[in-house]
This record gives C-alpha cells, structure tokens and sequence, in this order.
C-alpha cells in the first residue's frame, strides 16, 4: 500500500484535492449569500427607518413595523433555504467523491489480473 502510495501520490492526493477544492467553492458561495443577505437586510432596514421618520400615526407606524418584521422573516426563510440547498450541493458532491474513491480500489481488486506473456 505504501508503496502505490510512494508511486503516485497525486492519484492517491486526489480525492483530498477534490474535496478542498469542494469546501473552497461552498464556503465562497455562502460567503456571497450571506453578504448579499446582510447588505439587502440593511438597505431594507434604511428604507423602513426613513419610511417610519415620515409617519405622525402611531396605528400606521405600528402596521409598517408589523410588515416590516413579516418581510424581515421571509427574507431569512429565503436565505435559509438558499443556504440549505448549498450545503445539500455540498454534501451530494462529498458523497459521489467518496463513492467514487471507494468504488475505484474496489473495482481494481475485483478485476481480473492480466496474465503476463
């Protein structure tokens, strides 16, 4: 074993390559949600305080603040779910490497050896 190692270590290297490589590309686009998130939040947070400091009606203001928190909600519920949906790309993806580095060895010891001439 060791010795296959020794011999070709970028093959052996390569499903930690691949799954790096998979942790990289997921944590960049979550990294990309979530400031999409915190800047969409915050300039729906400037537009709430600028459309409340124009209200006199405390009945209107409390009804804006009510839609506002529903808003607030749905769009956490929205990134959320966005969120959960790349962390199941990510696990699939971990998933089929795996697989593919398990069947690999498996199916290298169940082929049938070549006979030399």
């Amino acid at each position: 074993m060791y010795d296959k190692f020794a011999i070709d270590p970028q093959a052996s290297l390569k499903p930690a390559i691949e799954l790096a490589e998979i942790n990289v590309g997921i944590a960049e686009k979550l990294v990309q949600q979530q400031a999409g998130y915190v800047v969409d939040m915050l300039n729906a947070s400037v537009e709430h305080a600028k459309l409340l400091g124009g209200m006199s009606d405390a009945a209107a203001a409390f009804e804006a603040q009510q839609g506002f928190a529903r808003d607030v909600g749905q769009r956490f519920a929205d990134a959320a779910k966005l969120q959960f949906e790349t962390l199941t790309e990510a696990k699939d993806a971990t998933l089929k490497l795996f697989e593919g580095a398990v069947q690999q060895p498996l199916a290298a010891k169940n082929a049938p050896a070549k006979k030399a001439a």
